[in-house]
């Protein structure tokens, strides 16, 4: 029985021996097994895969590999009768292993069995291969997609309510990749910080800041066409969006109609929200691009005085030293005796000012920080609105209208014709041009109650000219019949 503490977990909905995989010898093969599998066995979304080609697939992987492996120390339950016949029974060893801890599952198709991954760890398998790959973001691309999502929302509110909750993901994605940068960074300066030779120095330079945890645009930073030029625009637009009450209600309205909120005052509550999500991302911009600056300073100081001074710590500098005190033991000069040594020294005392020191990036000022007020309602707007709606309410036909309107006409009479049905107001005319589509209504007629029949003329009055017809009532023995 599942516990709460157990369905609460962070690892709650993972398979239980998802991580056993990864403990055993052979754990290396395997987390590149799960990545050939992702990215070849299973890489087409409709493709059903069956056991047999997921055997026969990890077979060709462990030939292309040329492994020697061994399973005995990981004997897995659901190992098949056939490995111990196969020619090669380490493909049945590692489907089984791969069954065990979670990662792949067996559904029945008909006849067949076919294999798929485990939900969950598809996604966790995901996370790896991404940590792995790292994390290269453009900004300028996360910046244009939350403003194109807001623009969106705010132009198309019946049908893009969604995007305002997309720009609040992709805003705090964007949040959790700066921070994510400014870490790796940092623990890329202590990994310089441990290294006793040039080139573990340059290569952790080089291989592990520049090429993986590098931003993709940021050369762009400090340009005129900086990837945060549209910064401000998004601030507006979400502040603007924030203040707009109509455009809340009508995305409100949106998301309850499309079910992803039980009511308008909880919808807009959740937009509300949003909007100060990526409002709040985009503020605190400076401060993590001031995190980025300084740990940049500070690295390439260090790479930079390393190359400043390479050729005093080199192996060519200890042996021209050594080189010069045997020439100096081989003179015959006495211990106090002067000898001339040519140098490139400076003969005066260099500057030192504040101008020859290193100054960080200034720090830019805190935004100002605007209030979240709402628009007063205009008067003649909501005027108009009110008379709207009541328009509406009245060309709005329902049944109770037809039934109390051909009542009043017929006053007990079981046939009306045209000319003697009330048309004097708009009302009756909305009633009116509705009772042609009585044949087309309940099968012929309204309710099994009135029938409408053509007589052959034509009837002309100052509201409308259209066949003439008149509405006869049905007898209950006809309905029933």
């Amino acid at each position: 029985m599942t516990t709460v503490a157990e369905t609460t977990a962070l690892f709650g909905k993972l398979p239980a021996d998802v991580f056993r995989l990864f403990a055993g010898s052979n754990r290396g093969f395997y987390a590149d097994l799960l990545e050939y599998l992702d990215g070849e066995v299973f890489a087409v979304a409709g493709e059903l895969v069956s056991k047999r080609e997921t055997i026969d697939a990890i077979g060709e992987f462990i030939r292309r590999e040329g492994q020697d492996l061994d399973f005995t120390a990981e004997r897995p339950t659901h190992l098949d009768a056939e490995a111990e016949r196969d020619t090669d029974p380490r493909r049945f060893f590692a489907y089984a292993r791969l069954l065990d801890t979670g990662w792949l599952v067996e559904h029945r198709d008909r006849y067949r069995r076919i294999v798929d991954f485990d939900p969950d760890a598809r996604l966790l398998l995901q996370a790896l291969l991404e940590i792995k790959s790292g994390r290269m973001r453009s900004y300028g691309g996360e910046v244009l997609q939350v403003q194109a999502l807001l623009d969106s929302a705010r132009t198309q509110p019946g049908t893009k309510s969604e995007n305002v909750a997309n720009a609040a993901r992709s805003a705090k994605s964007f949040r959790n990749h700066l921070r994510s940068v400014t870490g790796a960074m940092r623990k890329i300066e202590a990994l310089l910080v441990q290294q006793t030779n040039l080139k573990s120095l340059f290569g952790t330079y080089f291989e592990d800041f520049v090429a993986e945890h590098l931003i993709v645009d940021y050369k762009r930073l400090h340009t005129q066409d900086n990837p945060f030029r549209y910064r401000v625009d998004i601030l507006d637009l979400a502040q603007e969006m924030a203040n707009d009450r109509e455009l809340v209600d009508a995305l409100a309205t949106a998301m309850v109609r499309e079910g992803r909120a039980a009511d308008s005052e909880r919808a807009a509550t959740t937009l509300l929200a949003d909007l100060q999500t990526v409002v709040t991302v985009f503020q605190a911009v400076d401060d993590h691009l001031e995190l980025v600056y300084a740990t940049q300073s500070r690295i390439e100081r260090r790479v930079r005085n390393t190359v400043r001074y390479m050729d005093r710590i080199s192996e060519i500098a200890t042996h021209r030293i050594t080189a010069a005190i045997e020439m100096l033991g081989q003179s015959g000069l006495p211990s106090d005796a002067p000898v001339a040594v040519p140098h490139a020294f400076a003969t005066v005392r260099p500057a030192v000012s504040e101008a020859n020191l290193y100054h960080p990036a200034r720090k830019r000022g805190e935004p100002e920080r605007k209030a979240l007020t709402r628009r007063r309602r205009d008067p003649a707007h909501d005027a108009f609105r009110r008379d709207l709606r009541q328009y509406h309410e009245r060309a709005r036909i329902t049944p109770e209208k037809l039934v109390a309107y051909l009542e009043r006409a017929m006053a007990g009479r079981d046939t009306v014709a045209a000319a003697e049905l009330p048309l004097a107001t708009l009302d009756d005319f909305f009633v009116f041009e509705r009772l042609r589509d009585l044949p087309y209504l309940a099968d012929g007629g309204f309710r099994g109650h009135y029938r409408l029949e053509l007589t052959g003329g034509w009837f002309v009055s100052a509201w409308i000219a259209c066949p003439d017809f008149r509405i006869r009532r049905v007898e209950s023995q006809e309905t029933a019949a």
